[in-house]
């Protein structure tokens, strides 16, 4: 972060432990940060970057095959050093040797066979520790390595991009306009997905849900309703965070296009009403309001 030496030294830290997708910011003891975001727009844009790279990197991590067996190997060899009283990091004396099973010279008292018995001593094998030891490190190593070159590649690449609250409205705007929305559904949404408590739901409503991806370079669910007059609205709910934006739609919404569109966040998941009308009031009516509408 080239600019990070120019904020307080209490905003870097704050930066570093928000983990993504969750709603960090909203904890008492972050209040600087919040405060900081919403003061310096150069600031949003560095958290919400910050934010998208613990996200992708994580994904990566988690994205990585854990090899078969390697649970019963590592609970073996767990077993066996404990049962010769040295840890399977633990270096052998002079004499020793860490092979499991096999008896060394240091630790048998049965005299070595005569050179004119014939019988050949068995030919020590290689110690499993050290070779299991060293194939976990480059293994863990290539996979880190891995997932931090696919987590920078995805963040920085034009997927990478890091949306403004004024992105957010134009991109909708667009995407409403030009999707070929699929059949909606009637029967219960995804729960991960949930219709916003802001959102009105009048019995002559008629709300379905569909699936949605491409809006934001993201996937998520689209609720479409049709209110009075056959006006068309959709509310498209996104995992996916964005600095700047309210917890709750405004009644002054952006207007181009014949359209009104709002957008706000509610811990990870990103809001977007559209309203195929650019009259303030027909807006309203698809919000939730505790009192008259001014």
């Amino acid at each position: 972060m080239e600019s990070s030496p120019n904020y307080d030294q209490r905003i870097i830290e704050a930066l570093e432990v928000c983990r993504p997708g969750s709603d960090d910011l909203a904890d008492p003891a972050l209040c600087v940060l919040a405060e900081a975001i919403e003061a310096d727009p150069e600031l949003a844009q560095l958290y919400a970057r910050l934010q998208e790279v613990d996200r992708r990197v994580a994904a990566a991590f988690a994205d990585v095959p854990v090899p078969e067996g390697l649970e019963r190997r590592l609970l073996e060899r767990l077993g066996v050093a404990s049962d010769q009283g040295v840890s399977p990091g633990e270096e052998a004396g002079p004499g020793l040797e860490q092979t499991p099973g096999v008896l060394t010279a240091a630790d048998s008292a049965t005299p070595e066979p005569q050179a004119e018995t014939g019988v050949q001593p068995t030919p020590v094998a290689p110690r499993p520790a050290r070779r299991a030891r060293g194939w976990l490190l480059v293994g863990g190593g290539a996979a880190v390595a891995a997932a931090l070159v696919v987590g920078a590649m995805m963040v920085f690449s034009d997927r990478g991009r890091v949306y403004t609250a004024q992105d957010v409205r134009e991109d909708a705007i667009g995407f409403f306009n030009h999707e070929k929305a699929e059949a909606g559904r009637r029967d219960d949404p995804p729960s991960s997905y949930p219709l916003s408590s802001a959102v009105a739901r009048p019995r002559q409503f008629e709300i379905e849900w569909r699936r949605v991806s491409g809006l934001l370079e993201s996937r998520g669910v689209a609720y479409d309703f049709r209110g009075p007059r056959g006006v068309r609205a959709t509310l498209y709910v996104l995992n996916r965070r964005v600095a700047g934006l309210p917890t709750a739609p405004t009644l002054r919404p952006y207007t181009t296009g014949g359209c009104s569109v709002e957008a706000w966040q509610v811990g990870g998941l990103l809001y977007v009403l559209v309203v195929n009308s650019g009259d303030h009031r027909t807006y309203q009516q698809f919000l939730r309001q505790p009192g008259p509408l001014t």
